[in-house]
């Protein structure tokens, strides 16, 4: 759960009538941890709340409503919202989703609010000893997921609030708050789901030089025939300017599909995992418990097409279209006429890239929630996350690396073991860090 808890507070000296009635003590807390706890320069102690009008931060979110729940983190690794802004690429991801980037002068922890699957995440970090700001520092760090219904209602308090005190106040920012407010929760199922398409690809639902009449058009032709995982994936790894050609390749690679084989043998029931630890925990662990299924051990994979008919897929499991879309969609997970599954990629990549495709494959398929179909993407949600995780593990087991590992690792020595277990180097060089093996040497 998420709270911005506010205490009303007499504002001497402030000139505007709106932020003077708006002038409060917020904290500001996450699954019981206080996001707003700061170090105070000036009085040398340490306060738990902040002093300023929240008319900025509720007008910000407001504004940013479908984004901040539907919209995914998109960057390799976690970044304070300062740095992430450097790039200018990545300036307006942060501006929709920082409470850093509500400005008006007041001062407002590092917290970020973004979605990642059926889970809205909040994370925030601790402020540097450099912190901008002359005399506060935050010092809390941390990250919490919750149910997205969960999200919503903290966020919604905390607006319900901020509009009564304002009730009677008709100054022209209390006026467009209150009508870009009523947009939100009158709209329609359908004009919900369009939003939330929308946020998903960063685009603003009521603003027409972002969402243009091309692109609802789309969005409501295309998208919405879509079964929901796999509208998910490729709203999530796509942009708005790519949607219409990664949407025509889906769409081709489906009909590639339709016309593969039949099973080569039936499907085993492997037991499907939910978020029950974090993303490379669980995709290792269910990288194990399939080559226990296989009797695999920690010997190298040798073919895993091989591996792919044993489970059920279909004879020939990967299929391949000379179209490519414009985002990284790495393969469609589908089936043939007949319900057998099979993997449609672009002809592109090595022999190493075609055994981790298929790798991930195989977990969206038997190890997540969802059995349709599904994209296999460069995106950074919970799932895709733990697909890689997966298929660095049961190509390259960490066990089976660990026997060949005895302190420093040369490059030359991660190129040999690349080369035995048929893996790029940089999937072992992930696994020696991520699974602590031993450390990367230039000798």
């Amino acid at each position: 759960m998420i709270e911005f808890r506010v205490e009303w507070q007499d504002a001497p000296g402030v000139r505007d009538p709106v932020l003077a009635r708006t002038w409060c003590r917020l904290t500001v807390d996450v699954d019981g941890q206080l996001v707003s706890r700061a170090i105070d320069h000036r009085s040398e102690s340490l306060r738990d709340g902040i002093y300023g009008s929240v008319l900025p931060l509720c007008s910000w979110m407001v504004e940013n409503w479908w984004c901040l729940q539907h919209e995914v983190y998109r960057f390799h690794r976690p970044w304070r919202s300062h740095d992430l802004a450097v790039n200018v690429n990545h300036r307006a991801w942060v501006q929709r989703h920082s409470l850093r980037a509500v400005g008006e002068g007041g001062v407002l922890p590092d917290l970020m609010l973004f979605r990642d699957g059926d889970a809205v995440v909040v994370r925030w970090f601790a402020d540097q000893a450099d912190a901008a700001h002359p005399y506060l520092r935050f010092i809390g760090h941390g990250q919490a997921s919750m149910p997205v219904d969960e999200a919503t209602y903290g966020l919604t308090d905390f607006v319900v609030r901020v509009l009564d005190r304002i009730e009677e106040m008709n100054a022209p920012e209390v006026e467009a708050l209150r009508r870009d407010w009523a947009a939100i929760t009158t709209a329609p199922p359908e004009e919900r789901d369009l939003c939330a398409w929308s946020a998903r690809v960063g685009l603003d639902p009521y603003d027409p030089y972002e969402l243009t009449d091309q692109r609802e058009s789309l969005l409501k032709a295309s998208i919405s025939s879509l079964e929901a995982e796999l509208r998910g994936d490729l709203l999530d790894a796509t942009t708005a300017d790519a949607l219409a050609t990664d949407a025509r390749w889906v769409d081709a690679a489906h009909d590639v599909a339709l016309g593969s084989g039949l099973s080569a043998a039936d499907e085993p029931v492997l037991a499907r995992g939910g978020h029950r630890s974090t993303a490379h925990e669980t995709g290792y662990e269910c990288a194990r418990t399939l080559r226990r299924h296989l009797g695999a051990h920690e010997a190298p994979v040798a073919d895993m097409r091989a591996v792919m008919c044993a489970l059920g897929w279909a004879q020939e499991p990967l299929l391949t279209t000379d179209s490519k879309p414009t985002s990284p969609l790495d393969a469609l997970l589908d089936h043939s006429a007949r319900g057998v599954p099979v993997v449609v990629a672009y002809q592109d990549g090595g022999v190493e890239s075609e055994r981790f495709r298929l790798a991930r494959s195989l977990f969206l398929r038997h190890f997540t929630a969802a059995s349709g179909r599904r994209l296999v993407t460069a995106s950074h949600t919970w799932d895709q996350r733990a697909s890689r995780a997966f298929a660095a593990e049961f190509l390259a087991p960490a066990g089976a690396l660990a026997k060949h590992i005895r302190g420093p690792v040369s490059f030359s020595d991660v190129d040999e073991l690349g080369g035995e277990y048929r893996v790029s180097p940089l999937v072992i060089e992930h696994q020696i860090d991520n699974q602590r093996l031993g450390f990367l040497t230039d000798s």
